[in-house]
């Protein structure tokens, strides 16, 4: 018997391949972001990302007994209760100090059989309204949940470092030019402004006093920032883009008020609009993508419904 675990919404599951009869024998564990949630654990066949996910579900039914079900997920568009591509069997639920247990049998395919690997991915979410999964959260740990389940037991692909990792990553990144930017070089400007005696430019100092404000009142969206199902989550997103927003737009006028100051060759000039123009092209680019796919995932819902 094997077992892999993984802090990525914390689950674990013990397994048993018997390589004969192709037969995984398995237990899966996971706890539900409520108490009146669902987990999850599937295996890919064909990627690592939902679609094509053999998936089993676990969560309490009407009744509050514990009930197992198979989702065959073709696509992103429905989650529906069918029969999988490989046969299960054996299978039961159970719940214990607010965590979650799937047990069951998997007779694989010869093909991942013969490869000793299959991709795994897991889940867990809030609730299940007349018997239809309501959605997950999108969070890093969320979007993470896979990795490959080694058949021989060794583990490989399940931990901290799985599909989270290029997420998070992003988020770093994110963080670290914000931390350059605004925690090292806008205060050392200040400090040189500052320092600069007899020498005073309204217009300049102005703007870079409102910007130095708005870019520590944004910071505080590490500690202010309302949960994803807070009413007023909606409103605070308005708010911190909204600023954030104003922050790029004031220091570009910024920039432009120094080039004036500093009164530099024109190619200096041109060189920092042709970056500021190729920077919002690529951005105006991203966000008409952005929107065509959220339009596209709302019609497809919608014809879904309907």
């Amino acid at each position: 018997m094997a077992s892999s675990s993984s802090i990525i919404l914390g689950f674990s599951i013990c397994f048993l391949f018997f390589s004969p009869v192709l037969s995984l024998t398995f237990a899966f564990v996971a706890t539900p972001s409520a108490s009146t949630g669902w987990i999850a654990w599937a295996i890919n066949p064909t990627g690592t990302g939902m679609a094509g996910a053999q998936s089993l579900v676990a969560y309490k039914d009407s009744k509050g007994v514990m009930t197992v079900k198979t989702y065959n997920i073709s696509g992103y568009n429905s989650v529906k209760e069918s029969k999988l591509l490989f046969d299960v069997w054996d299978m039961t639920a159970d719940e214990s100090g607010g965590s979650m247990r799937i047990f069951g049998k998997i007779k694989l395919p010869a093909d991942l059989a013969k490869a000793g690997k299959v991709n795994q991915i897991w889940q867990v979410g809030p609730s299940v309204d007349a018997g239809m999964l309501t959605k997950h959260d999108f969070l890093p740990a969320n979007l993470g949940a896979k990795g490959t389940l080694d058949l021989s037991g060794a583990q490989t692909g399940v931990g901290t470092d799985t599909g989270a990792s290029d997420l998070i990553k992003k988020r770093n990144i994110h963080g670290i030019l914000n931390v350059v930017s605004w925690g090292i070089l806008f205060p050392i400007g200040v400090i040189i402004a500052s320092e600069s005696k007899g020498i005073t430019y309204t217009t300049h100092r102005n703007l870079g006093i409102a910007l130095f404000s708005l870019c520590t009142l944004q910071v505080f969206a590490l500690f202010l920032r309302p949960k994803k199902d807070h009413k007023y989550r909606f409103y605070w997103n308005i708010y911190h883009h909204g600023i954030g927003f104003s922050i790029l737009i004031l220091g570009i006028l910024n920039v432009f008020k120094g080039l004036d100051i500093l009164n530099p060759e024109k190619k200096w000039k041109t060189a920092y609009i042709t970056v500021i123009s190729v920077l919002a092209g690529i951005a105006a680019l991203m966000e008409a993508i952005t929107w065509v796919l959220v339009l596209k995932r709302k019609s497809n819902r919608s014809s879904t419904k309907h």
